[in-house]
């Protein structure tokens, strides 16, 4: 497998009663190369919240998306 020339990817997603939270992972090596984290206004996965996390899923094809759902 070439899985060890690319970044892995770690998306995850964490919707609380108010605001949605993502946070990227990018792993080379087993390193942490950069950490991300953007917070969203809303608690629907829209376009924005999908645009944000597709710019980062497209450098890779290993990438893992996770979501939490901690809301009511």
């Amino acid at each position: 497998m070439l899985e060890f020339l690319y970044i892995k990817v770690f998306v995850n997603i964490v919707v609380d009663s108010s605001n949605t939270t993502v946070y990227i992972e990018n792993i080379s090596k087993n390193r942490v190369e950069s950490k991300i984290e953007k917070l969203f206004t809303t608690v629907v996965l829209d376009d924005d919240i999908y645009d944000f996390i597709v710019k980062y899923i497209d450098e890779s094809p290993y990438y893992y998306i996770s979501i939490l759902n901690s809301s009511e």
